[in-house]
C-alpha cells in the first residue's frame, strides 16, 4: 500500500534563557516521542545519534525519588496510590525540566545556532 511521509517540527520540551529543547522521535517517527531523550536542534529530533541530543537523566541535575515499582510484593493498592499521586503532580517532568534548565544555566549542553 502507498504511503506519503511528511516532516513535521518536532514538539518543543522547553525554551529558556534562547534555548530551545526539543523531543527526540524514535527512527524519526512523530508517534513514537521519547520521554527522556531530548536535543537542542530542530534537526536532531529523528531519533539518530546527533550532537546535540542528551539524555535528560544522566544530567547532573537530575534528581527523582520513584514510589516503588509495581513488582513483587512491591505490587500493592498502597503503592499504586503513590504511582497515582507522582503521575498527577508531573514528579518526572518537573524534575526533567529542572536539571535541563540546570544544565543551560552551566552551559552543559550543546548548543548549535539554528538557521
Amino acid at each position: 500500500m502507498p504511503y506519503v511521509s511528511t516532516y513535521v517540527l518536532p514538539d518543543v520540551f522547553l525554551k529558556y534563557k534562547g534555548v530551545t529543547v526539543y523531543h527526540t522521535y524514535k527512527e524519526g517517527e512523530f508517534s513514537e516521542p521519547s520521554n527522556n531523550f531530548l536535543c537542542t536542534h530542530v534537526d536532531d529530533a529523528d531519533g539518530n545519534d546527533h550532537k546535540t541530543q542528551f539524555d535528560v537523566r544522566e544530567l547532573p541535575g537530575f534528581k527523582i525519588k520513584y514510589p516503588p515499582f509495581l513488582t513483587g510484593k512491591d505490587n500493592t493498592p498502597a503503592n499504586k496510590k503513590k504511582w497515582d499521586k507522582f503521575r498527577a503532580d508531573k514528579v518526572e517532568h518537573k524534575a526533567q525540566l529542572a536539571a535541563v534548565k540546570q544544565a543551560i544555566d552551566n552551559k552543559l549542553l550543546t548548543i548549535i545556532k539554528e538557521d
